[in-house]
């Protein structure tokens, strides 16, 4: 690179890249900053209300055995998106009962309207706020 004046020396070329090595560095601190502030206060549009969730679960809680294994279908079936949100917020209410979203388990939460896949379950109690309890239908 040729400058106006002849060409930088050794010592010059050395401060002008420690310069802009010190000019990026900073521009990363601030990004890294932001983004740590971001995560200490994060805004609305990630915060997640349990307190609704833990007020409509407690009855279940009660009832519920400590080491209960139960299974969850979100509203609209689906676990992406909100159900996923969804799962994770029953997870906390529930706690420390073992609540997944996939796989089998001797009870089904649904929230809103039961699916077909709940044949050969026996509704156990309506929870309200659309949350009801299935358990499998025992041998006779």
């Amino acid at each position: 690179m040729r400058l106006p004046g002849g060409s930088l020396t050794a010592q010059q070329r050395t401060r002008f890249a420690l310069g802009l090595l010190l000019l990026v560095a900073a521009g990363n601190a601030h990004l890294i900053v932001a983004e740590l502030m971001r995560l200490w206060d994060p805004g609305d549009d990630l915060t997640w209300e349990v307190q609704p969730y833990i007020e409509r679960l407690a009855e279940l809680r009660r009832q519920l055995p400590l080491d209960a294994h139960v299974l969850y279908h979100p509203e609209g079936g689906v676990l992406e998106g909100d159900g996923r949100r969804e799962l994770f917020l029953v997870r906390y209410a529930l706690a420390p009962r073992c609540v997944t979203g996939s796989g089998a388990a001797p009870l089904v939460l649904v929230h809103g309207a039961p699916g077909d896949d709940l044949r050969g379950m026996t509704p156990v109690i309506d929870v309200g706020g659309g949350f009801r309890l299935y358990a499998e239908k025992a041998a006779p």
